[in-house]
């Protein structure tokens, strides 16, 4: 049995820790820092209840919001009206 030191020998770290469809997937290790993880959750968040961000400001329909929780809160709102 060979020991993990070894193979880390054999492969780059990258590639000792790659699994096969992983290419371009950023690991927890490698990911940016917790604020900018933060900032790309808000903006997923954002693209997909359709909420913008205006003069300092999160907007979704007519409204405006100083905090994206009460955005994406009326978002879900909406959405939940309209559902059959």
């Amino acid at each position: 049995m060979s020991h993990p030191e070894s193979v880390m020998g054999q492969f780059g770290k990258d590639e000792a820790l790659s699994a096969p469809g992983d290419e371009g997937r950023t690991r927890a290790s490698e990911s940016t820092s917790p604020a900018s993880a933060a900032e790309s959750d808000d903006e997923r968040q954002m693209a997909a209840w359709g909420i913008t961000f205006e003069d300092g400001q999160y907007v979704f329909a007519a409204f405006r919001y100083e905090r994206l929780a009460d955005a994406v809160a009326y978002a879900r709102l909406e959405r939940s009206r309209f559902a059959v």
